[in-house]
C-alpha cells in the first residue's frame, strides 16, 4: 500500500510516521505540483480554497477505488469541497467539531 500526505507540516507527518513505523509507502509533500503517479490513501490537510483549486490534481492522484481524506477546512467550506471533487470522488457524510470538517470518500 502506497500513502501521499499533503501538508503543510511535512517534517513533522513524517516524524510522527517514522515514530508510528508506518513510513514505507508513505509520500509527504506541501506541494500538489510535485505528485506524480497514483496511491492507494490520499491524505490533505489544507485551507479549504487550496484544496477546493487543486481538485482534479489532488483526485488524480488517487487510484481506482482508493481512499482520499480531506482534513482542516472550516465546516461552513465543505459543500463547496464536495463539489469540487464530486466527478471523481465519493464522499461519506462529513464529520464535524464545532469549527472544522473531516471528509472521506472513495474513488470512483
Amino acid at each position: 500500500m502506497t500513502a501521499l500526505i499533503i501538508s503543510p507540516a511535512t517534517i513533522t507527518t513524517t516524524e510522527n510516521a517514522r515514530k508510528n513505523g508506518v513510513a514505507d509507502g508513505l509520500f509527504v509533500t506541501q506541494a500538489v505540483a510535485k505528485i506524480s503517479g497514483a496511491v492507494d490513501i490520499v491524505g490533505a490537510s489544507k485551507l479549504a480554497g487550496p484544496l477546493v483549486q487543486n481538485a482534479r490534481e489532488i483526485s488524480d492522484t488517487v487510484v481506482s477505488d482508493g481512499s482520499l481524506a480531506l482534513s482542516g477546512m472550516l465546516a461552513e467550506r465543505a459543500e463547496g469541497a464536495i463539489h469540487a471533487y464530486r466527478e471523481r470522488i465519493a464522499f461519506e457524510l462529513p464529520t464535524t467539531d464545532q469549527t472544522r470538517v473531516r471528509l472521506v470518500g472513495k474513488r470512483i
